[in-house]
């Protein structure tokens, strides 16, 4: 139905809110989602280059650009079929626990030469013990 809202104007009221069985079902799948205990599995193969550190794998390297790049992991709950990414340097890519930072150490050791300001940072999987690294801003 159409009225008028001042001079010049006609203000036409759209449906505001209607339900149908879609919607229904959208709605339970977002309270689905919020209410999941998720059990997260990786989604897709991710491949870890060994460091000059026999045992310790690279995920965040330092680029000519200034520009490092990350391993992501692309991430499903098999609960409810949420999907996120995360960095390896946060989660470990073998058993998807929590990555604890360690210490800043010398470039050289562990990704080859140094570059610019950035130094090594080391860190290990809480669960499965993996040791990684990345290239971190020291400055």
């Amino acid at each position: 139905m159409a009225e008028t809202a001042s001079a010049g104007e006609l203000r036409i009221a759209g449906c505001k809110q209607f339900d149908n069985r879609v919607e229904e079902l959208l709605k339970e799948i977002a309270r689905i989602k919020a209410e999941c205990k998720h059990e997260w599995v990786l989604t897709g193969d991710v491949v870890l280059k060994e460091s000059n550190v026999k045992d310790i794998y690279i995920v965040g390297d330092a680029n000519i650009n200034s520009r490092r790049d990350f391993v992501i992991l692309e991430l499903k709950c098999t609960l409810c079929s949420q999907e996120k990414s995360a960095y390896a340097h946060n989660i470990c890519a073998r058993c998807l626990h929590k990555i604890i930072e360690g210490n800043l150490y010398g470039r050289e050791e562990y990704l080859g030469k140094s570059y610019l300001y950035f130094a090594a940072r080391l860190g290990h999987c809480v669960n499965c013990g993996l040791v990684v690294v990345w290239d971190e801003w020291d400055q």
